[in-house]
């Protein structure tokens, strides 16, 4: 809550894994989220050094961000929410401890989350999970590839037309050319 503040970011979604982190971040400047991440980093890493006597670094890489339409805003929040049941950290939606869906579905009091603008109207936020884990579309699966693409190479995460309107506003060209790796092929 404190870089919340701080650092003047949105909190959509989040999720802790063994191995990584999830967070949907709405920043209000475009510095914001390296500032965030670069505090947020430099405290985990002296508490654990200092809890484990060791030192350097944790993290091999920086974080990766791409910036959502509308569309890939609920797509991103559903996938964040339901990667520990998909990686099989827990056996029920919404029971592993540390993701934002425990929030969302009121299972706690805690009030991290920023509120989303009316248009994220989704009534029943438990079955729009469960219709995710029992529905392994193509629309949904291709979403989620682009979301996790995209966000590696820093391309807006959207249709082209929006795509094409943030490359005009900041000056910036994308490469939206995919290569297939072997690993794709099979």
């Amino acid at each position: 809550m404190e870089y919340k503040k701080k650092y003047r970011v949105k909190v959509y979604a989040w999720a802790l894994m063994d191995n990584h982190v999830h967070f949907i971040l709405e920043p209000k400047s475009s510095c914001s989220l390296g500032k965030l991440f670069h505090d947020l980093n430099t405290k985990y890493v002296m508490y654990y050094n200092s809890l484990y006597s060791k030192s350097g670094r944790l993290f091999g890489d920086r974080f990766f961000s791409s910036i959502l339409d509308e569309e890939h805003l609920f797509e991103a929040i559903r996938y964040v929410e339901l990667n520990p049941f998909r990686a099989k950290m827990e056996r029920n939606i919404a029971s592993y401890p540390w993701t934002s869906g425990r929030e969302r579905l009121k299972l706690i009091k805690t009030r991290f989350l920023s509120k989303i603008d009316l248009y994220f109207n989704i009534p029943n936020w438990l079955e729009y999970l469960k219709t995710s884990t029992s529905d392994d579309s193509t629309d949904k699966l291709t979403a989620w590839t682009t979301i996790k693409r995209h966000t590696q190479r820093g391309i807006p995460s959207a249709e082209l037309n929006f795509i094409n309107a943030i490359a005009e506003k900041f000056n910036r060209t994308f490469n939206l050319n995919f290569r297939k790796s072997k690993s794709w092929l099979t």
